[in-house]
């Protein structure tokens, strides 16, 4: 996950991209890690009503992902064994970590029976190894997975398997303006067709679960991709991409000033919400993807110990649900979380880092036992540069800050090419 890119000659890193994952992971542990934080208090029920939207640091991994496929892709057209290089990538960074996890899982954890509904999970998991169980959520159970499902967070990573089965072909056949044609219009339509289940009686956890009601957060980043790679429009599109994400930001603390929260689905994110979210997620990406070293975005965003989370993010993200579903009722024997000062404030973040810092660790300990040991494979999938690609050369270190940030998009193509283009 570290060597430098094979195809693209400019070798920087942009490390606030890593900072930007490690948001998104950061998002989601507090919301999972406080789904049970009683609302005693004021102020109880304000940090709930926060952290409680860090389900929206998923659409931020859509974006992200939308972004670093899209540029590797749009890099890669001119190389050759280009679906083969692609797809032989991907497996080795995903699959060994998902597979390993499902097999410890079913053939261990649900055929011995030790959770409440190991019977009926043995019989279903076939959603599970085809990459199909958000359908399963949406038309099978018809609701969202119990707390202690080990693999409820799985559906978002069926939805990139998705994505990557029809991406790579759309972005090899089209012009880089019809690609950009095609992300607008996935992001005008997907709060279309969520509105549309909503008005056929679909199940509440279907347009936050399908992979076509999801679409838009990935366009969001797609469509970031071929402007930001291409030095004609990167600096304009940088600046509009954010300015949107600034407005968008500004709606949805409104409707979270509002409705008292966010809410997964059943309101107004499930209509517009999602879109608008992940163009706020988009500026956020946008200001990472070409962040200059020494301003405050390069410096917040790339925080060591935020890019260390950002590096780690998909095992955590593996495995945070089952730590936190076994650890909480060891804390908080029958969830009685003790109070501090009168709130469940205290305690209840203490429960989360704990969880945190076990997951961190769970992830360190397979990143360097395990997952690492597939990617010395990647040198049978290496993209092979295109003659014309041998030609240009970096932009010198030593040249000002302008003419770095027009080298953005030849660091944001090496990024996505490198061994950090996991996208959990």
């Amino acid at each position: 996950m570290v060597e430098p890119t094979e195809l693209h000659p400019a070798r920087r890193h942009v490390p606030a991209l890593d900072g930007v994952r490690g948001l998104a992971i950061l998002a989601v542990m507090a919301f999972h890690f406080t789904l049970r934080m009683p609302d005693a208090t004021a102020g109880d029920r304000l940090v709930h009503r926060v952290l409680g939207a860090g389900w929206a640091g998923v659409d931020l991994f859509f974006v992200l992902s939308g972004l670093l496929i899209t540029t590797l892709l749009l890099d890669a057209k001119d190389a050759p064994h280009y679906f083969r290089t692609f797809y032989g990538r991907r497996a080795l960074r995903i699959f060994p970590l998902y597979y390993g996890f499902l097999a410890v899982y079913f053939l261990v954890v649900v055929h011995r029976g030790t959770t409440g509904d190991d019977h009926y999970l043995w019989h279903e998991q076939g959603w599970w190894w085809s990459y199909l169980d958000n359908w399963w959520l949406a038309f099978v159970r018809r609701t969202e997975p119990p707390n202690y499902f080990w693999t409820g967070p799985f559906w978002s990573l069926a939805v990139e398997e998705q994505f990557y089965l029809v991406w790579p072909t759309l972005v090899l056949l089209l012009t880089r303006r019809r690609l950009a044609l095609v992300c607008a219009a996935i992001i005008a339509a997907a709060p279309l067709f969520r509105l549309g289940l909503r008005a056929h009686h679909a199940a509440l956890i279907a347009p936050y679960a399908l992979t076509p009601a999801r679409l838009d957060s990935l366009a969001v980043g797609a469509l970031l991709a071929v402007f930001l790679s291409d030095q004609r429009t990167e600096k304009w599109a940088a600046r509009i991409a954010m300015l949107a994400g600034l407005a968008a930001a500004a709606i949805t603390v409104t409707v979270f000033h509002r409705h008292g929260g966010l809410w997964t689905y059943g309101g107004w994110e499930e209509g517009p919400g999602y879109t608008v979210m992940a163009i706020g997620w988009g500026g956020l990406v946008a200001a990472g993807a070409t962040a200059v070293r020494g301003t405050i975005a390069a410096r917040a965003l790339g925080a060591r110990w935020l890019r260390a989370l950002g590096k780690y993010s998909y095992a955590m993200y593996v495995f945070h649900v089952p730590i936190w579903a076994h650890v909480q009722p060891l804390v908080f024997p029958g969830n009685r979380v003790p109070t501090v000062w009168g709130s469940h404030i205290v305690a209840s973040l203490g429960l989360a880092a704990l969880c945190g810092l076990l997951a961190f660790a769970a992830a360190f300990a397979s990143w360097h036992v395990y997952e690492k040991q597939f990617l010395t494979l990647k040198r049978y999938f290496a993209y092979e540069r295109p003659g014309r690609d041998a030609r240009r050369a970096p932009a010198p270190a030593g040249e000002p800050a302008a003419a770095r940030t027009g080298a953005a998009r030849a660091a944001l193509g090496a990024y996505a090419m490198g061994a950090r283009d996991e996208l959990r």
